[in-house]
């Protein structure tokens, strides 16, 4: 791959590969780890990749890494307990700090965060990173249709759970959030 095409990319994408991969595993170590093998597949494999697929390709591979990981990361969890998700909030789809994190945008993460991973992954892949529906269901090798009805079903269960009362809070804090 030519340097100045793969400086280029890294330099445009890197903060969405890392901020997919940190979404995907919450752990700031192994998102960093992630970012780098997808980047280094980029080098090696870049020149078979077309441009206008280059970016769904990379976040493709991310995707597939971010799996593999977190097989091999079960059997620790069990004993180390949940990895750390305090990088989450910090994180935006370019990379920059967020000016303010509201009671929403808790609640909206905490319910995204209760949808089961292959959900999560599809609203992240559409709402976070912005990637159109035919880019998503060429990465995941799915039909356009089939992702549309997983994206709606996945917004509707979604609902559904903010809209549920947050157990543990007050009166008060839960008209406060909604």
């Amino acid at each position: 791959m030519e340097r100045t095409r793969f400086d280029r990319i890294l330099e445009t994408q890197r903060h969405r590969i890392y901020g997919y991969a940190l979404r995907c595993l919450r752990h700031p170590d192994d998102a960093d780890d992630v970012t780098q093998e997808a980047f280094l597949c980029l080098w090696r494999h870049g020149p078979d990749v077309d441009d206008e697929r280059l970016v769904g390709w990379v976040i493709s591979v991310t995707h597939n890494l971010c799996i593999d990981r977190s097989r091999r990361a079960r059997t620790w969890r069990k004993y180390v307990g949940d990895p750390s998700v305090a990088a989450l909030d910090e994180l935006t789809v370019t990379g920059d700090p967020l000016p303010a994190v509201t009671a929403e945008h808790t609640a909206l993460l905490d319910a995204v965060d209760a949808l089961p991973a292959a959900t999560r992954s599809l609203l992240w892949l559409h709402y976070w990173q912005g990637l159109k529906l035919g880019e998503i269901a060429a990465m995941l090798g799915l039909n356009q249709n089939t992702l549309k009805v997983r994206l709606h079903r996945a917004r509707r269960t979604l609902r559904e759970l903010l809209e549920q009362p947050r157990s543990g809070l007050t009166a008060q804090q839960q008209e406060q959030r909604g």
